[in-house]
Order: structure tokens, then C-alpha cells, then sequence
């Protein structure tokens, strides 16, 4: 069978599950449980942040078997990313990623609840089609990621990704969720860190962004083509790296393409749009969960379709 036929027979079962949503109101249930936890999911609050650790898991566990732990020791401490994943094992695979721990002791449910929300949401809508994708799709979810740890080698994502270069893995790309509940329609509620952007592009902070790493790769060019088709009724904008863009250059995707693996950023611009980022009011009654609803269909349906 050539490629092509063996795609569209791929597409053909696929069909019948394409329409398949996620959940706004399960997406707010995760939210929640994760950003009320009674103490900071940080660094410094092991037993929370295993609390968290332990919610993600047992969501997982509803939808795949195929989980596992990676753990590994930082200042002492120890620390663990979860994987799943769907589709053939020796396949070649995508990496889709959240950081589950929070900046110091605030509720972080934009930064990074959000995030994870979306992850639980898409293993919820992967463990249907997981037979019938002709590669593999590994969700993972780091820690840590925020503070004193962030930027640096000692974060989660940087031990997954060394883990796939050591193995010899064959990655496609990695995409990094953050930031995917706060959205405005209210005019100036977005900024931009270059004069000529806050001229050109629109001040109202209604849509979903998502910047490629600086190298070009043939992953970004057909995951950018698949977001833009499926972002529907959810504006989109994809920002080119021609110049470095402060804050949204730098995380857990930072930790891929340092090794060589194309990534993406998926967020809502962070600080440059929510004034609650890593901040105590960064709670759940602050997020849009019908539009972070509509972030993860199109991140869903991208993933089905990348070839």
C-alpha cells in the first residue's frame, strides 16, 4: 500500500470520531481541582504537588494503560514527569507537554492548570482513535517548570528531551501548552512586546497564539497549516520568530529545541495579555472555558490530521 492510500484509509477511520469536542465543563473541573489545592503546587510543597501529580494520574489511567512515570532528582528533591500515550509504540511520535507545578504559592490556573486541563481533555479524546493513528502521540506533563527552576537545564521538559535523544527516538515535533483559559474581548486588553506589532495587530486578547521554535522545520510548517484550518471560529495568530519574542521564547518548549527537536508554543500571549499571570487572582472564575474548549479541539483535530 503507498503512503498516500495508507493515509487516507488512516483518515477514513478516523471520520467518524473528527467531530469529537472537548468538554468546557470538564475542562473547568480540572482547572479547579488543581488550582485550589490548599497549598502552592511548587517546588517547595512536595506532598501538593504530588496531590497534583496523583489527580493527573488517575484521569490518565481512564483512558490508556500505557503510562508511565520518569523520575529524576534536582537539589535533592525528587520529581517526576507522567507520559502517556496513544498509537503504535516503534511509531514515530509528537510530544504534546504541560508543566503541572504552579509559580510560588498562587493558584496558577491560567499558568499552567489551563495547560494540563487541555492535556486530560485531549487523552480523553485520543483514547478513542488510539488504534487507528498511524503514529505515536505522547502526552507529558513536567515538573518542574516555574521558578528558581525555569529557563534553566533542571526542569522536566529537559530531562524528557534528553531522554529521547538518548534513546534515539524519531520525534516529529513537540508542542508546548501554556496559557490556554484567559481571553478578552475588551479593547487594549492585549499587549505586545514590539512597537510595530501593538501598531499592526489587533488590542483585543480574543485569540490563541502559538510560536515555532527559531529553527525552521517541516513540523512547524505542517502543524502551523493544520492550527490555522482548524482554529475555526477561534482567531488565531501565528508568530514567526524573525525576532526573538520576550517570555513567549522561553519554557518547557525551549528545552526541545535546544536539543535539536522542532516545538511550538500554544498560549494565550501569558503576560502580555492576562494581568493575573503569576499572580494570587491567576484563579479559575478568571478563565473562558467555551474558547479554551475550542483551543484544544483545534490542537485535537491537528494532531489527527499531521501527516
Amino acid at each position: 500500500m503507498s503512503r498516500t492510500l495508507y493515509f487516507i484509509f488512516h483518515l477514513i477511520l478516523l471520520s467518524s470520531y473528527c467531530f469529537s469536542q472537548s468538554n468546557s465543563d470538564t475542562l473547568r473541573k480540572h482547572v479547579v481541582r488543581l488550582s485550589t489545592l490548599p497549598y502552592g503546587r511548587n517546588s517547595t510543597q512536595p506532598e501538593t504537588l504530588y496531590d497534583a501529580s496523583e489527580y493527573i494520574q488517575s484521569i490518565l489511567k481512564r483512558y490508556t494503560t500505557n503510562i508511565k512515570l520518569q523520575q529524576f532528582e534536582i537539589r535533592k528533591q525528587r520529581y517526576h514527569n507522567i507520559i502517556c500515550s496513544f498509537g503504535p509504540d516503534t511509531a514515530g511520535r509528537i510530544i504534546v507537554g504541560a508543566h503541572y507545578d504552579a509559580y510560588k504559592n498562587t493558584s496558577s490556573a491560567d499558568n499552567n492548570a489551563s495547560g494540563v486541563a487541555g492535556l486530560l481533555e485531549l487523552a480523553r479524546l485520543l483514547g478513542k482513535v488510539s488504534k487507528h493513528l498511524a503514529y505515536r502521540i505522547d502526552l507529558v506533563a513536567f515538573a518542574p517548570s516555574e521558578p528558581p527552576f525555569f529557563n534553566t537545564e533542571e526542569t522536566g521538559s529537559t530531562y524528557h528531551a534528553k531522554y529521547l535523544i538518548e534513546n534515539k527516538f524519531k520525534v516529529h515535533g513537540m508542542i508546548n501548552l501554556v496559557g490556554l483559559g484567559y481571553f478578552s474581548d475588551k479593547k487594549k486588553s492585549q499587549k505586545y512586546p514590539f512597537i510595530w506589532q501593538n501598531i499592526f495587530y489587533t488590542h483585543k486578547g480574543n485569540f490563541i497564539s502559538a510560536l515555532p521554535s527559531a529553527q525552521a522545520s517541516l513540523f512547524n510548517s505542517k502543524i502551523k497549516y493544520q492550527l490555522k484550518t482548524y482554529a475555526k471560529d477561534l482567531p488565531f495568530k501565528y508568530f514567526q520568530p524573525i525576532i526573538p519574542f520576550p517570555i513567549l521564547k522561553d519554557g518547557d518548549h525551549k528545552s526541545y529545541s535546544n536539543l535539536g527537536i522542532p516545538s511550538l508554543l500554544i498560549s494565550n500571549t501569558l503576560s502580555f495579555r492576562n494581568k493575573f499571570y503569576r499572580k494570587d487572582i491567576d484563579n479559575y472564575s478568571t478563565l473562558d472555558y467555551i474558547r479554551m474548549s475550542k483551543t484544544v479541539d483545534m490542537v485535537y483535530m491537528s494532531l489527527l490530521r499531521y501527516h
